[in-house]
């Protein structure tokens, strides 16, 4: 899920012609910044530590796991209907 989401963000950055920042964090900063942050992007802030421990195998809460997972897919569609992404892009 957190690789989707910082490849989904990286297309839409592109197609609003910006360069993304390295690092998930600030790409979503950057958005925020420039008012094109879905709603759902601080939820998305507090799940990138579930993700995080989760991207190198570690043990992570199911129920955490399942939460992260619940917010990125939200996220990932709300970055859909601001525009700029492909239908597929981003999908988990």
């Amino acid at each position: 899920m957190r690789i989707e989401i910082e490849r989904a963000l990286r297309d839409f950055m592109g197609n609003h012609s910006f360069a993304p920042p390295t690092g998930l964090s600030n790409m979503l900063r950057e958005l925020h910044r420039r008012s094109l942050a879905p709603a759902s992007a601080a939820q998305l802030l507090d799940a990138l530590r579930v993700m995080n421990e989760a991207a190198p195998g570690l043990d992570v809460d199911p129920t955490a796991a399942e939460q992260a997972v619940d917010v990125g897919t939200v996220f990932l569609e709300e970055l859909r209907n601001l525009g700029g992404l492909d239908p597929g892009d981003g999908e988990t």
